[in-house]
């Protein structure tokens, strides 16, 4: 399933006065083409791979709408049970962000270390 997510920013301590500000109106209208979630989601297995361990892989795409369009998964880690094959543990470790445009991983370097520290503390 993809889902698409619209960032808003709201006022702290902003109170509504009127029947008018409880309610918003959305439009939102894109006329682009972006890379398949399933394309993106290639892309991310593979830079985890390469870049961070092969026991990584990306799940549950999310469209974001933002600049850029990107592709958002979990980065989930798995662990075998060495004593049971065919089982193991599952770890969601962070989120790997692609360009929806051009396929490309955003902030690889710091997510590349954050990710083996995060995945380092799961197996603790």
């Amino acid at each position: 399933m993809t889902i698409m997510t619209v960032p808003t920013k709201t006022k702290r301590g902003a109170s509504l006065r009127s029947a008018s500000t409880e309610r918003m109106q959305v439009k939102v209208h894109i006329d682009t083409e972006v890379l398949a979630p399933e394309i993106a989601r290639r892309r991310a297995n593979v830079w985890l791979l390469e870049t961070v361990g092969n026991l990584l892989g990306a799940q549950n795409a999310e469209l974001i709408l933002d600049e850029p369009l990107r592709w958002r998964f979990d980065a989930i880690l798995g662990m075998p049970d060495l004593d049971h094959p065919g089982t193991g543990d599952l770890f969601r470790v962070g989120m790997i962000e692609i360009d929806a445009m051009t396929g490309e991983v955003l902030n690889p370097e710091q997510l590349a270390e954050e990710l083996h520290i995060s995945a380092a503390s799961a197996v603790r």
